[in-house]
């Protein structure tokens, strides 16, 4: 995180998105985030009210990306390789895909064929 705060432009905005694990205590220098004059967010989780907001707007994203690019699936026996892909910067979003490959390129080949619509029966 400290890292990111350096590379930070000033008067930026760093997000620090994710579920982390709490592996206890980080040196950091607050002066960085006053000096550079950061705004840092570190959302916990989403609620409800998020999944169905990114559900409703997945449409327009993909039409307005492409959102497929830059995902990246690999099997486990491919890991070390999409780890050493991710540190290169070549991989935007990788995903472990535990199923056989069988039922990755079935699934595929399904989603390609399918529109994506927003689910209605989410909360709100």
């Amino acid at each position: 995180m400290v890292e990111g705060w350096a590379v930070t432009r000033c008067g930026g905005t760093f997000l620090a998105l994710g579920q982390y694990t709490d592996r206890g205590a980080v040196p950091l220098n607050p002066h960085l985030i006053t000096r550079r004059q950061l705004h840092v967010v570190g959302p916990w989780s989403f609620a409800e009210k998020h999944y169905l907001r990114h559900t409703e707007d997945l449409p327009q994203l993909s039409a307005r990306f492409d959102l497929p690019r830059l995902i990246t699936r690999c099997q486990l026996a491919e890991a070390d390789t999409e780890l050493a892909d991710m540190a290169y910067g070549s991989v935007m979003k990788s995903v472990l895909d535990m199923r056989p490959r069988s039922v990755v390129e079935n699934a595929v080949s399904v989603a390609r064929h399918t529109t994506t619509e927003p689910h209605r029966d989410l909360p709100h």
